[in-house]
């Protein structure tokens, strides 16, 4: 199966995850593309199933995936379709949530 998967990262992370998420796919000998939604915009009806991967900031998603998600919101829905929401906390040196446990 032809599988995209389409990505938004602000530092990084979501990127690491939907490549990890593209090589344990490949093992299945599915065809994997991971693309950058604020590099291209891929046609996902070319594909038989699409993964989106996006992390939380300041209370939302890139920008990029959101609008690449509202275009292509028919295409999405005529096929198996996956969310993976990425929140990566603080570390507890930067008073983030994780400082108090």
């Amino acid at each position: 199966m032809s599988v995209l998967i389409l990505y938004g990262t602000t530092e990084g992370h979501t990127r690491s995850v939907a490549e990890a998420l593209a090589r344990s796919l490949r093992l299945s000998d599915d065809r994997v593309h991971v693309i950058d939604a604020a590099a291209g915009d891929p046609d996902p009806s070319t594909y038989g199933a699409v993964i989106v991967a996006a992390s939380v900031h300041a209370g939302g998603y890139q920008a990029a995936v959101q609008r690449w998600v509202r275009r292509h919101s028919t295409e999405l829905a005529a096929r198996p379709t996956a969310f993976v929401s990425v929140c990566v906390p603080r570390p507890p040196e930067s008073g983030g949530m994780t400082s108090l446990f």
